[in-house]
C-alpha cells in the first residue's frame, strides 16, 4: 500500500472517529440544554410577569421539538452505525443542521423572554447563554466548526442585543460576552486539534502494531507462515479437531537437491525457486487449510476435514507442478527440480500432538527421499 493510500485510509478513519465521538458525547448536551432552557423559562414566568407566558411556551414547545429532532437524528445514526458503513462528511451535515436549529431556538430564544427593563433578568439570561456556549466546549469538541457553530448561535444573539441596549453596564456585558465567544472558540480549535492529532496517532499505531505482527509471523521470502506462527494455528486446528473429531491430515514437503542448486546457481536463484514452490502451494492449498516455511527448503501443509487419500492428491498435485516449473539462470541455461512428499493422518486415539503429527509426516517425507525423490509417500496409522 502506498504512502498515499495509507494516510488516506488514517485520514478517514479519523473522521469516523470524529463524528462517533460527536453523537456519542451529545445525549447529555442535548438533555443540559432542554434542563437548562426549561429552568430559564421557569423563572421568568414566576419573576417577570411583563414576559409574555405564550412567548415562553411557545419557546419551550420549540425547545422540545428540536429536542425530540435531535434524538432522532442519534438514533438514525445509530443505525447507519450498525451497518458498519457511513459516511462521516453526511452525518457531519446532518448533525450540522439540527444544531442550528436547536442552537438558534435557545439562543435566539433567551433574546424572547429576556425582561428589557429588568437587570436581573438580563443577568440570568446571560449566565443561560454563557453556560450553553460553554457547554460545547467539551461537548463538540471532536470537530470545531461544529463547537464553533453551537457556541455562536447559543450566545452571540444575546451577547449582540447587550450591545445595542442604551445603559453602559449592558453594552460591558456583551462586548464580554463577545470576548468570551472568541477566547473560547481559540481554545476550543486547539483542543479539536489535540484531539485529532491523538485519533490519528492511535491509529497509526495500532497499523503499526499490526505490521509488526504481520511480520513477526510471516516468512520474508515466500509470504508463507513461518515455523511460529504455522505451529501456533496447527495447535488450534488440532485442538479442533481432536474435540470435534474431525479428520486431519499433516503433509512435510522438501524440494530435492536444493543444496546443489544453491551451490550450482547461487543463492539468489535459490531465493527464486523458493519463491515459486511457495506460489505453487499457495494457489492448491484450500482456504481452510494452513501451509508454512518451517525449515530452508522444508514446507509444511496441515489439512483439516481431509483424509488420507485427499492429502495424498493435494500432494501429487503440487509435486507436479514444482516438476513443471522451469528456472532460468543469467548464462542462458534453465533446470527443473522436484520434490518429495511425507503425509501422516491424525490418530487421536494415541493422544497424539502436532509435533507428533509432523514427525509422523517427517519420517514418510524421508521415505520418500530414500525411495528415489519426487514422490508421496503415507506413513501408515497405527492401530486403535
Amino acid at each position: 500500500m502506498s504512502k498515499i493510500s495509507v494516510d488516506l485510509a488514517l485520514t478517514n478513519q479519523v473522521r469516523r472517529d470524529q463524528v462517533e465521538l460527536l453523537y456519542r458525547q451529545s445525549p447529555t448536551a442535548i438533555l443540559g440544554s432542554l434542563f437548562a432552557g426549561s429552568v430559564l423559562g421557569y423563572l421568568h414566568w414566576l419573576w417577570w410577569p411583563e414576559v409574555s407566558r405564550t412567548l415562553i411556551v411557545s419557546w419551550l414547545v420549540a425547545g422540545v421539538s428540536c429536542t425530540m429532532l435531535r434524538f432522532a437524528t442519534l438514533a438514525a445514526f445509530r443505525r447507519a452505525c450498525a451497518t458498519g458503513d457511513f459516511d462521516p462528511a453526511l452525518w457531519v451535515r446532518v448533525y450540522a443542521g439540527t444544531l442550528a436549529i436547536s442552537a438558534s431556538v435557545w439562543g435566539c430564544g433567551a433574546v424572547a423572554v429576556v425582561s428589557s427593563t429588568d437587570l436581573l433578568s438580563q443577568v440570568v439570561t446571560v449566565m443561560f447563554a454563557v453556560g450553553l456556549a460553554g457547554s460545547a466546549i467539551p461537548t463538540y469538541t471532536a470537530h470545531r466548526q461544529i463547537t464553533w457553530l453551537g457556541m455562536g448561535l447559543a450566545l452571540s444573539p444575546m451577547s449582540l442585543w447587550l450591545l445595542f441596549q442604551p445603559q453602559p453596564l449592558q453594552k460591558v456585558v456583551g462586548l464580554a460576552c463577545l470576548i468570551f465567544l472568541v477566547t473560547a472558540s481559540l481554545g476550543a480549535r486547539r483542543l479539536s486539534a489535540a484531539l485529532v492529532d491523538a485519533f490519528r496517532l492511535t491509529h497509526e499505531l495500532e497499523r503499526a502494531n499490526r505490521l509488526a505482527e504481520a511480520a513477526a509471523m510471516t516468512d520474508v521470502l515466500t509470504g508463507l507462515s513461518n515455523r511460529r506462527a504455522f505451529l501456533d494455528h496447527a495447535e488450534q486446528m488440532l485442538r479442533y479437531a481432536v474435540r470435534h473429531h474431525r479428520p486431519m491430515c499433516a503433509v512435510m514437503m522438501d524440494i530435492d537437491w536444493f543444496k546443489r542448486v544453491n551451490d550450482t546457481y547461487g543463492h539468489r536463484v535459490g531465493d527464486d525457486v523458493l519463491t515459486q514452490v511457495a506460489e505453487v502451494l499457495r494457489t492448491r492449498v484450500r482456504g481452510s487449510d494452513i501451509c508454512g516455511r518451517i525449515g530452508g527448503e522444508e514446507f509444511a501443509m496441515l489439512l483439516p476435514d481431509a483424509s488420507v487419500q485427499d492429502a495424498c492428491r493435494l500432494a501429487d498435485e503440487v509435486r507436479s507442478h514444482v516438476e513443471q516449473l522451469n528456472f532460468a539462470v543469467p548464462d542462458g541455461r534453465s533446470f527443473r527440480i522436484t520434490a518429495s512428499f511425507g503425509v501422516s493422518v491424525l490418530r487421536p486415539w494415541m493422544g497424539e500432538d502436532i509435533g507428533i503429527l509432523l514427525h509422523s509426516a517427517d519420517e514418510a517425507l524421508y521415505q520418500a527421499k530414500a525411495g528415489g525423490r519426487n514422490r508421496v509417500d503415507v506413513a501408515l496409522p497405527a492401530s486403535p
